[in-house]
């Protein structure tokens, strides 16, 4: 059963992308009477999973848990999974068990190893066998974390596409296993989209709910990871709360009743119709 869980969430922001951590330690100690039989064989013929097996099965299983939820499976990324595997070694050489045992952060180490990133997120779980009879060890690791707040989320989360596995045991423990998961949404899943005003004064507008102006005869650029919501004041045609689409344009302009005229250009249509 779980005897500890931890969540770190760091929020988004334009310039920050986000990272998330989720921590459990598991310690098996004993089964119910019904599965003594089994555990008495398990124990004079012990068959433990090897570590490429376990990281094959928790993938396989994550996507499962996000096809139950209406969420598309993860892709399997060689480079998460060497960060993943790198740093499930680590804490099982050094007896460390914690996101940030190596003096780095989950978005640090994947960045080192590489990984261009939007978002990344890191569940960990710790299993002490104990030998006793486990029919899927796997399943012990997915179940804590589907039923633990933090690893749930990041397992379900909606934005994140890429992932890798790495499981680890400690020295002169082959009965204990130590599982890291990333999940990542790549860099080039960046888009972008832009605002033009041509409505001849200042408008106010807010993106994620931070307040902005844009000046007359001014076009901007955004660029993000997620998506985001964008909401101008004074609109009286055309939306007043949006998403933006990738490669959208956005303009605003005054029309002869007065307020403000919101008109959406086709992603590769921004050129400006007013010019």
């Amino acid at each position: 059963m779980p005897s500890a869980t931890r969540a770190i969430r760091r929020g988004r922001s334009d310039r920050r992308p986000e990272v998330r951590a989720a921590a459990l330690a598991l310690l098996l100690v004993a089964l119910t009477a019904g599965a003594a039989e089994a555990q008495d064989g398990f124990r004079r013929n012990p068959r433990l999973p090897g570590e490429g097996e376990l990281e094959a099965d928790i993938a396989v299983g994550a996507n499962a848990f996000r096809r139950q939820n209406g969420l598309r499976d993860l892709t399997p990324n060689n480079v998460l999974a060497g960060e993943a595997r790198a740093y499930a070694a680590y804490l099982a050489r050094t007896a460390t068990f914690s996101h940030t045992a190596d003096g780095r952060d989950p978005a640090a180490r994947a960045q080192a190893a590489g990984y261009a990133y939007c978002e990344v997120a890191e569940n960990l779980a710790r299993i002490d066998e104990n030998r006793t009879f486990i029919p899927n060890l796997s399943d012990m690791f997915m179940q804590g974390w589907e039923h633990s707040p933090g690893h749930r989320r990041n397992l379900l989360d909606p934005l994140v596409t890429e992932t890798g596995v790495g499981v680890a045991r400690p020295p002169g423990r082959a009965d204990s296993y130590i599982a890291v998961q990333v999940f990542g949404r790549p860099l080039s899943d960046r888009y972008a989209f832009k605002i033009g005003n041509r409505a001849g004064r200042v408008v106010d507008f807010a993106l994620d709910d931070r307040r902005r102006t844009i000046a007359s005869s001014t076009t901007i650029t955004f660029t993000r990871c997620t998506p985001s919501v964008v909401a101008i004041d004074g609109i009286t045609e055309g939306a007043s709360r949006f998403q933006p689409r990738p490669g959208g344009f956005y303009l605003l302009t005054a029309p002869p009743a007065g307020g403000l005229r919101l008109t959406v250009r086709p992603a590769g249509e921004d050129a400006d119709p007013s010019n």
